[in-house]
């Protein structure tokens, strides 16, 4: 029994020394091997990242914010985009001018910031900030009752689809006096007149009535009637007569110099028919 025991004891020791040599052996073949591990795990990662393709940039005059950011988010965990590098993919995959706008945003924060210590958290909030489509529902919704046209080409399939995505941008829903939302409707697409337009789309939603419309439309033209009237003096009063002939004789010049220098004469009606 004491023979038996000895020899098991024996064996356990043995068995003990083997392990412990090949741990010794495992620790030095590592050691040995690290550099080249190295070196094969980083070109494993430029490997994978050379390998993420070109993702479409934002373009807010056909898409909806949330929507592409939708898009993107589907994008990068389709294509195994690490959550460090989230911001940098998303930045050199847009156009110069909204890396621009960004960049812009970042540096005018308190304390400022630059464009590439932008978390992936920070992004969609300066974006949602900029191109929330709650800002332009008045410029949407004049878009969408002026472009009723159906293009050529366009199958009813194609036309549905194109009313569809304007409307997602002209928030109907939160229509609270449906009659006062037509009439300024109706009249900021009958307005013609680039100037007004340009002031109207400026006014949030909430804050443009049709009254106030109105009253924006009227000021900005009486404004640009008394710079005319400033420069040139105040109109006068049309003479058929004088219309006529004027108007007979431009048609009989025959000569294209003569044409073009009468074409840029700011107010034809205000020279007298002997100067022209």
């Amino acid at each position: 029994m004491e023979d038996l025991t000895k020899l098991l004891t024996d064996l356990l020791k043995l068995q003990r020394q083997q392990n412990e040599e090949q741990r010794q052996q495992m620790e030095k073949l590592i050691v040995q091997l690290a550099p080249s591990l190295g070196e094969h795990t980083l070109t494993a990662n430029s490997s994978s990242a050379a390998t993420i393709p070109k993702f479409e940039p934002f373009d807010s005059l056909t898409e909806l914010w949330k929507d592409y950011w939708d898009r993107f988010q589907t994008f990068a965990r389709a294509n195994c985009v690490p959550a460090d590098r989230l911001p940098q993919i998303f930045l050199t995959n847009q156009t110069a001018s909204t890396y621009k706008l960004l960049s812009t945003l970042v540096a005018q924060q308190t304390p400022p910031k630059e464009i590439n210590d932008l978390f992936m958290t920070d992004i969609p909030a300066f974006m949602e900030n900029q191109f929330d489509p709650r800002s332009f529902i008045v410029r949407e919704r004049f878009k969408i009752w002026s472009e009723m046209q159906r293009k050529p080409g366009d199958s009813i399939q194609e036309l549905v689809g194109r009313i569809r995505q304007d409307a997602a941008k002209c928030d109907f829903s939160s229509i609270q006096d449906p009659q006062d939302e037509a009439m300024r409707t109706r009249f900021i697409c009958s307005v013609n007149n680039e100037a007004v337009l340009k002031s109207l789309f400026k006014i949030p939603d909430a804050q443009l009535s049709f009254s106030k419309a109105i009253q924006v439309a009227l000021e900005i033209e009486d404004a640009a009637k008394v710079a005319k009237e400033t420069i040139y003096g105040p109109a006068k009063d049309s003479d058929p007569q004088y219309e006529a002939m004027r108007t007979r004789f431009i048609c009989s010049v025959n000569n294209v110099a003569v044409l073009k220098s009468l074409i840029k004469i700011p107010d034809l009606s205000a020279r007298p028919f002997k100067s022209l």
